[in-house]
C-alpha cells in the first residue's frame, strides 16, 4: 500500500470510530471517545491536503470527501439470495467533472452485524484491492471529465432471514444518484418476503422470484433490507 493510500485507510477508520462513539449510550465515555477520535484525525487530515494534493496534474477523492470533482450518477445491482448466502453484483457509473487527471481512492464497506459476517470471494474487476475487517478499498485513476464504470462482486452468508445491502453510503457524494436499478432474485420457497425498497415488478423465473426496482433522483437515507419467514 503506498504512503498516500495509508493516509486514506487510517483517516477511514478514525472517522468509522468517531461515527461509532456518537452511538455510545454513555455520555461520559461517549465525551472521551469523541475527543480521542478527534485528536487522532486532525493531523491525518492534515497530511491527507498536504500530501495528497502536492502533484500538479493529480486530485484524490475519496468516496466519504463530498467532493464535487466526481459526479456518481447510476448504479445497476443485482442481489441474488439464496438460502445460506447472498451474492451482489454492483455496476457503479462516474464522471469526471473537471478537467484534470483524478486518482480516486474508494472506501467501499460491507454490512456487518449479527445477520452478516465478513465477505468472501470478493472481486473489483480488473482493479487490485485492498480490505479491512469491515470495507474493501480500491483505486481508480480518470482523465478530464472521463466517463467510467466500475464492477464490484461478492459473497456474503446470511442469519437470521435478514440480507441488507449498504444504499446510506450515497449521502457521502452529496448528491442524488440520476438513476438506480436493482435486481432482486429470491427462492420460491422464501415466504413474506419484505423489501425495504418498494418493487415495480415482480416474476416468476424457474425456482426463483426476480423482483425489479428502479429510483430516479435517488439519495436514500436507509440501507436496502430483504426480510423473509
Amino acid at each position: 500500500m503506498k504512503f498516500k493510500e495509508k493516509l486514506i485507510f487510517i483517516e477511514c477508520k478514525i472517522k468509522s470510530l468517531l461515527r461509532y462513539s456518537i452511538k455510545i449510550k454513555y455520555n461520559s465515555i461517549k465525551i472521551f471517545a469523541i475527543i480521542i477520535a478527534i485528536i487522532l484525525l486532525c493531523p491525518i487530515i492534515f497530511l491527507n491536503n498536504n500530501y495528497l494534493f502536492s502533484e500538479e496534474t493529480t486530485d484524490v477523492v475519496k468516496n466519504d470527501s463530498n467532493s464535487h470533482k466526481v459526479d456518481f450518477y447510476q448504479e445497476k445491482i443485482s442481489i441474488n439470495c439464496f438460502h445460506e448466502h447472498v451474492e451482489i453484483e454492483g455496476t457503479y457509473f462516474l464522471e469526471n467533472l473537471t478537467k484534470a487527471n483524478l486518482s480516486i481512492t474508494f472506501n467501499y464497506p460491507f454490512p456487518m452485524d449479527d445477520h452478516h459476517p465478513f465477505p468472501y470471494d470478493i472481486e473489483v474487476e480488473n482493479h487490485n484491492f485492498w480490505k479491512d475487517s469491515s470495507s474493501a478499498y480500491f483505486n481508480l485513476s480518470m482523465l478530464p471529465n472521463e466517463k467510467k464504470s466500475i464492477i464490484v462482486r461478492y459473497k456474503q452468508r446470511h442469519y437470521n432471514k435478514q440480507i441488507t445491502y449498504i444504499l446510506t453510503t450515497t449521502q457521502y457524494w452529496g448528491r442524488a444518484i440520476q438513476k438506480a436499478d436493482f435486481i432482486i432474485t429470491t427462492p420460491l420457497d422464501w415466504k413474506n418476503v419484505n423489501i425495504s425498497l418498494k418493487p415495480d415488478k415482480e416474476k416468476m423465473i424457474k425456482d426463483k422470484k426476480v423482483i425489479y426496482i428502479t429510483k430516479n433522483d435517488f439519495l436514500p437515507n436507509k440501507d436496502l433490507i430483504i426480510k423473509w419467514q
